[in-house]
């Protein structure tokens, strides 16, 4: 018998053992592959539409928090639909139990503009403006805690509140910020 040289049978019995553990790995791994795609958010955040909603409880003026969220491949919060409204109100109703406060949403009016803008570049069509909003010049918008935020306000852009940001699922964060850290 040559030495150094793979006898048919043995390299059979390899093939087997490849195959064999390959098949395991799969059946093993399988379940945190399928979880993994199934939940692209980092834990505590809000997969809705393709997209990831972080909230943040650190009271900041709107201008750190829109900071903030670049700095993790987003923007503050623009809300497009309906729907979407909903399922960020019963996130923050979830996430603020212990108290509530208005929360920075990305939409803003700049200086001497009647014109509101969001802030990752997504035109206003919905809007769900509280009846009496001041319309303030230079003002942000804030979701307002009063109303279980299904209501829009116009507040000071330096005014401090807590902030929810949104990134495309596929550029969230591999990890969610530590809450508190804006």
């Amino acid at each position: 018998m040559e030495t150094g040289r793979i006898q048919p049978r043995t390299l059979k019995s390899q093939r087997m053992a490849s195959f064999s553990l390959g098949l395991f790995l799969g059946l093993v791994l399988a379940p945190f592959t399928a979880n993994a795609q199934a939940d692209p958010c980092p834990s505590g955040w809000l997969a809705y539409n393709g997209h990831c909603y972080g909230y943040f409880e650190q009271e900041v003026n709107w201008q750190q928090a829109e900071a903030f969220c670049q700095s993790h491949n987003g923007h503050l919060a623009s809300i497009q639909t309906r729907e979407e409204h909903q399922a960020v109100s019963n996130f923050l109703q979830k996430a603020q139990w212990w108290e509530h406060e208005d929360v920075w949403l990305g939409l803003f009016r700049p200086s001497h503009s009647q014109t509101w803008t969001w802030v990752d570049g997504t035109p206003v069509g919905y809007t769900a403006w509280e009846k009496h909003y001041r319309r303030t010049w230079d003002s942000c918008a804030a979701l307002e805690d009063s109303y279980g935020f299904l209501l829009w306000d116009d507040e000071s852009c330096y005014d401090r509140n807590p902030f929810l940001c949104k990134t495309l699922a596929a550029a969230a964060p591999t990890a969610a910020p530590q809450r508190g850290q804006a």
